[in-house]
């Protein structure tokens, strides 16, 4: 039977129905769908200056307040495809519907993809929530342990920061990963709560200390790995499962990395093969790394290095925890203890922005000279943090490095 012009519009009802279920985002930001906006596009939404409140004398002239506006913008930027080829044949002898099940990963593709940069936002918080603030002996932007102690510390000092932001009670939330559902299980233990027994839409897990809680994989992770000293051959790092070996000789195995002159060189080849995962460098004083596997280089999708010149920082949109390891012959050099992190984000509802130019959306056609289809489910938008939506959230950050 032919493809009809309704097709595409069908497919894609089902995509933003997944999408608006099981994405996080649809319940916390503050969005509109803009279908007059283009790429590059902008949204903007000024904000005022504070106004002073001064005391009046019957009789006497009083002073009038110089305001002022700052506008902001929100760009349309991003454009995110999940394209996939289905042959006839294969729709034809497959038992079970081969183009649902697609179109349903697809969803599943692009609302981590959407949720992980939704909630990247919270390293644009105004305020963030470390180790010291739990417990004054420790030093601050520790991240904090997840435990059943530190649990009800953590939502006191959010509450009682967003207090201060003057966030409502009725309009509270974080979004946090299945390991704190695991440790808050343990903490309630007994007691009464307002959590229900299963996830509900957009994640969705019941309210604790009066503040909605939803679940994802998709938050904010970053990490830093000291490396002052040079490695020596066969040390080894691993980021996400993906294994980079050191090498006086480069040879040919997918993740080897050129030794360098000095650690800061051989930093700075590290940070080019995380950053360039499908790119093989040929061997030289100063350079030199194998491309990783297809595989390998999935699993660095949306992770970036810096170069710090004794040590690299890591920064994952949309991956939540990643785990990490190093056999370095050096015991100094290793992940920081204290810096590897996953970021909850806690505050209102709507402080972060999103515009949709294009809502997410599937449509099939035809390939030339092919039976099959090709089936592309896309959408575009934008993202934004403003001035005021930045004063309302917090960056509450979890220590990883001993996750397993």
């Amino acid at each position: 039977m032919a493809v009809t012009a309704s097709f595409p519009e069908y497919w894609s009802r089902g995509l933003q129905r997944y999408l608006y279920k099981h994405a996080v985002y649809p319940a916390i930001v503050s969005w509109e769908a803009h279908k007059a906006l283009k790429d590059g596009d902008t949204f903007n939404k000024p904000y005022g200056s504070d106004l002073a409140v001064s005391d009046y004398t019957r009789g006497e002239a009083f002073s009038v307040q110089t305001i002022s506006t700052t506008n902001e913008y929100l760009t349309v930027d991003k454009q995110k495809v999940v394209p996939f080829y289905i042959d006839k044949f294969d729709e034809l002898q497959d038992h079970y519907s081969m183009r649902n099940y697609f179109i349903k990963r697809a969803g599943e593709r692009l609302a981590n993809t959407i949720d992980g940069d939704v909630l990247a936002e919270v390293a644009n918080a105004t305020y963030d929530l470390d180790y010291k603030d739990i417990d004054s002996t420790k030093t601050a932007n520790y991240a904090c342990p997840l435990t059943t102690t530190n649990i009800p510390l953590i939502f006191t000092v959010a509450n009682r920061k967003l207090n201060e932001a003057n966030v409502p009670m009725s309009e509270r939330c974080a979004v946090v990963d299945p390991r704190f559902f695991e440790i808050l299980t343990q903490y309630l233990a007994g007691r009464a709560t307002e959590l229900g027994d299963r996830t509900n839409e957009n994640g969705y897990m019941g309210k604790f200390m009066g503040i909605e809680l939803y679940m994802s994989n998709a938050l904010y992770w970053t990490g830093k790995l000291g490396m002052a000293t040079n490695p020596t051959n066969g040390d080894t790092i691993s980021i996400n499962g993906v294994t980079f070996t050191w090498k006086t000789t480069l040879g040919t195995a997918a993740g080897n990395i050129n030794i360098c002159s000095d650690a800061a060189h051989s930093v700075a080849n590290l940070v080019a093969s995380i950053n360039a995962p499908g790119t093989s460098v040929a061997e030289d004083t100063d350079a030199g790394f194998v491309a990783l596997s297809a595989a390998d280089q999935a699993k660095l999708k949306n992770i970036t290095a810096t170069n710090g010149t004794t040590y690299i920082t890591l920064v994952a949109k949309g991956w939540g925890y990643i785990p990490v390891a190093e056999t370095f012959t050096d015991t100094t050099d290793e992940w920081d203890d204290n810096l590897c992190m996953v970021h909850y984000l806690f505050g209102r509802k709507g402080a972060i922005n999103l515009a949709i130019q294009a809502q997410p959306t599937t449509e099939v056609k035809d390939v030339p000279d092919k039976l099959g289809k090709n089936i592309v489910s896309y959408t575009m938008y934008g993202i934004k943090t403003f001035t005021e939506g930045a004063n309302e959230i917090i960056d509450v950050k979890i220590n990883t490095k001993d996750w397993v």
